[in-house]
């Protein structure tokens, strides 16, 4: 089990014996984080440190820190594995970024709703979900 806590961590627990394992130490505090299925990483977001830190969960380690520059309040991710793109709502600006899996470096953007609070990835329908805190979903 991961669970992301504190002021910057991804804990590693072994369920089925009540015992934190391991430690990922992050940048800052996560906000959502995805586990890449075909692999070993670990996709957090930073907002506060303004980043996207990539972790081995294997090793343990931070093995990349992705900037986001300008954009920030990046809550919201999620992964589109057939794509090899990390999925992620910024809230300043307003948008949604399609990020390569690979090197962070921006993919695609469009503007979405100003307050994301969540974000699903409907592989089948190749369809992206925003739920948005104003009461509405954007679809792309």
């Amino acid at each position: 089990m991961f669970v992301g806590y504190g002021d910057g961590a991804v804990a590693i627990i072994a369920a089925a014996k009540n015992l934190k394992v391991a430690d990922i130490a992050l940048g800052g505090h996560p906000e959502s984080f995805r586990l890449e299925s075909g692999g070993n990483r670990i996709f957090a977001n930073v907002p506060e440190a303004r980043q996207i830190d990539v972790a081995d969960r294997h090793s343990g380690k931070v093995v990349a820190r992705w900037a986001t520059g300008r954009a920030t309040g990046n809550f919201p991710m999620a992964l589109d594995e057939a794509s090899k793109q990390v999925l992620v709502v910024f809230r300043k600006p307003t948008e949604l970024a399609a990020l390569s899996m690979q090197d962070g470096k921006l993919v695609a953007s469009a503007a979405a709703c100003g307050d994301a609070d969540d974000l699903f990835m409907d592989a089948k329908r190749h369809r992206i979900y925003v739920s948005c805190g104003e009461g509405y979903l954007d679809v792309f």
